[in-house]
């Protein structure tokens, strides 16, 4: 367990306000949470529906549903105007419980409009079908994204808390809307339509994952069974939430302060620009790039170039062996992600054999591969197989 920590390395910065307006105009998206172990659609729907349907289904039906504001004050989770521009730099701690509170009431009473919807329709054409799919929880999802993001690069206690008091909330709405009968009904109808034919590749590949995602996240199940099942994806979220958080501590504890030139032979202007500027923030007043001291840090921009560049071959030892052993039984136990991994491999094996599958990796390949024979007691929303899945 000793690389653990070489499978996640969140970054940390503490960039100025200027630099993250300057991301916002290059129209980065807001990322979607990597911590969750379920998200609301497959990775085929979110690509292909993001880019054929965004623009026209926020400006039509987002920004006239979703509030601006909690309490009187605005909130920039929930400032849609300018929907694809994340106001990174603007969102606080204090934004999340309420804008994310928020944002969850609107997206159940957008599924519950969408369920009536397709209830009092026989089958709802394909194109109209998947607009109301990415419409339903899409501010939720981008806000939450922004949330995810924002607490891998700008960690606090206060946003940890924040985050850790909402995601119970958010996986319980994940939940119920991958678990949804009627939309998952609404799906197979189209697929057994007359117009599956004629209908484009894209959207038929979409409809086929969304299928197949409804079933990997517990569609069919029921009772006892459904219960345990989502007790287990909200465990599992917590966990992976821990296993970050473990690596983000194991990151930020670790600094190597240097006083000699040759010890930092090699390394770019920047580097040591950047190794004197942290030495000054903790107490080396003098400190410059020239002269020292430098203070190297497992931050990628500092962690890399010193692999790279330094000639001390014993320095990218050190840090190699720092960076690889973060969050594992070498470093301190509070931080030790060992348990967690254990825990999150027993329960992703309980949670395979609900789905009537033997293990993880077969769940795992089958939602790589889009496999299309469905496992026993997976197939449909009365737990018998159906044959196109």
């Amino acid at each position: 367990m000793a690389l653990i920590g070489a499978c996640i390395k969140p970054l940390h910065s503490n960039s100025s306000s200027s630099f993250l307006k300057h991301i916002r105009t290059l129209g980065l998206r807001a990322v979607r949470s990597v911590s969750l172990p379920l998200g609301f659609f497959s990775n085929a729907g979110q690509s292909v529906l993001r880019n054929n349907f965004r623009s026209n289904i926020l400006e039509q039906k987002l920004s006239s549903t979703v509030p601006t504001s909690c309490h009187g004050e605005s909130n920039p989770l929930l400032l849609l105007e300018d929907a694809n521009f994340p106001r990174y730099d603007e969102v606080g701690a204090h934004h999340i419980k309420s804008g994310i509170s928020a944002l969850i009431h609107q997206t159940e009473q957008n599924l519950l409009a969408f369920e009536k919807d397709l209830a009092a329709s026989d089958t709802m054409p394909a194109h109209l079908f998947l607009k109301r799919l990415e419409t339903v929880p899409d501010a939720l999802s981008r806000a939450w994204g922004v949330c995810s993001h924002l607490k891998a690069v700008r960690d606090s206690e206060d946003f940890r808390l924040a985050y850790d008091e909402m995601q119970p909330q958010y996986v319980a709405l994940s939940l119920k809307l991958s678990q949804s009968v009627p939309i998952f009904q609404a799906l197979k109808a189209i697929r057994s339509s007359s117009s599956w034919d004629s209908l484009p590749e894209s959207q038929r590949r979409i409809i086929e994952s969304e299928i197949q995602e409804a079933e990997l996240s517990g569609v069919g199940l029921r009772g006892a069974e459904k219960l345990r099942f989502n007790e287990i994806e909200t465990e599992l979220a917590k966990l992976s939430t821990q296993f970050s958080n473990n690596l983000l501590d194991a990151t930020k504890a670790f600094s190597l302060r240097l006083t000699r030139s040759e010890e930092v032979s090699g390394l770019p202007q920047s580097a040591l620009s950047l190794a004197a500027q942290i030495a000054r923030g903790l107490g080396d007043a003098e400190a410059t790039a020239e002269r020292g001291p430098w203070i190297l840090t497992l931050d990628m921009p500092l962690y890399l170039p010193a692999m790279q560049y330094a000639r001390d071959r014993s320095l990218r030892e050190r840090l190699f062996r720092a960076y690889q052993t973060r969050a594992s039984e070498l470093d301190e136990a509070t931080r030790d992600n060992t348990p967690v991994a254990l825990r999150i491999l027993v329960l992703r094996r309980e949670r395979a054999q609900l789905l009537g599958m033997a293990n993880h990796v077969v769940r795992g390949a089958r939602r790589a591969m889009g496999a299309r024979e469905a496992p026993a007691g997976a197939g449909g929303v009365d737990g018998h197989q159906d044959g196109h899945a």
